[in-house]
């Protein structure tokens, strides 16, 4: 067994020479008769010199998107990520789970299982647990404020043992729709109740904030406040305003903000919902 994976290692550098001999591809020939190694009784592969015969795996690398198959995620021994300005990042893969989400770009999501924290690809978008955020920056990786995702220029990749072959998926949708720069949005705004004190303690911010009971949801098998968000985009006089309401933590109120892009001001009031009434307003 031991003589037969060495030669399968060694076959990806080497070729059959014109006397059908195996050599490397600079021409010496490579010895591979039982009579030129050995097994000693620990299992070590040596030459007849007594010296170590070292043998390697080869990894495929292939760049990481959620809709690849479960045979190749089954197949996936790490997850390696390359920042723009040289940084990286390599983990190694010890579970993965595929989820059904609506809310996923093409309708599932791949939580990945790791020893440092769990991250999640839907598409090629990564997300991660609480607690990774120090490592990523560490690394040279921009991670969305108050979020865990990474942003910027970054390439991410899956190291296979090997890879099955697969047709391929819709590209339709690759290109994602823009948000146009004159727009209504209404959208929900979620807060993680679970936060890592960084000692490795997680406090649990809706039990210790009292959140009542209609303002959680559960996602991604964890609890989250939700607050809502009216949202209007005016390209042509520059203002964006924002409108936070139903804010868990301080019912009754709103947080209204304004912003001017051509001034670079940011205007924002707390406003009480009973008497429309602002206060602590600040340019």
């Amino acid at each position: 067994m031991a003589l037969t994976t060495a030669v399968v290692f060694l076959a990806k550098d080497t070729r059959v020479g014109a006397s059908s001999t195996l050599t490397t591809m600079s021409g010496s020939t490579i010895r591979t008769g039982s009579s030129e190694m050995k097994v000693t009784a620990n299992g070590n592969l040596l030459d007849n010199s007594g010296h170590h015969i070292k043998v390697s795996s080869a990894l495929e690398t292939t760049p990481l998107d959620s809709r690849l198959p479960d045979d190749a995620f089954a197949e996936l021994k790490y997850v390696h990520l390359h920042a723009a300005d040289g940084g990286s990042m390599h983990i190694f893969v010890q579970a993965f789970s595929r989820v059904m989400s609506c809310d996923a770009l093409h309708g599932s999501y791949v939580h990945i299982h790791s020893a440092v924290g769990d991250v999640y690809i839907d598409g090629t978008l990564l997300t991660f647990t609480d607690g990774m955020q120090s490592m990523f920056v560490r690394a040279g990786f921009s991670v969305v404020p108050n979020q865990r995702r990474l942003q910027g220029a970054f390439d991410l990749i899956g190291l296979f043992n090997s890879m099955p072959s697969f047709t391929g998926w819709d590209v339709s949708y690759d290109s994602p729709p823009r948000i146009p720069t004159t727009f209504f949005a209404h959208a929900k705004v979620m807060y993680a109740c679970n936060f890592n004190q960084g000692s490795g303690e997680i406090e649990d911010l809706c039990d210790s904030f009292a959140i009542r009971k209609r303002s959680l949801v559960a996602h991604r098998g964890e609890r989250w406040a939700v607050s809502l968000l009216d949202m209007w985009s005016d390209a042509s006089k520059g203002l964006v305003r924002e409108s936070y309401y139903d804010i868990p933590s301080v019912q009754g109120w709103r947080l209204e903000s304004v912003k001017d892009m051509a001034l670079a001001t940011h205007r924002s009031a707390q406003v009480w919902g009973g008497r429309n009434e602002s206060f602590y307003c600040g340019l």
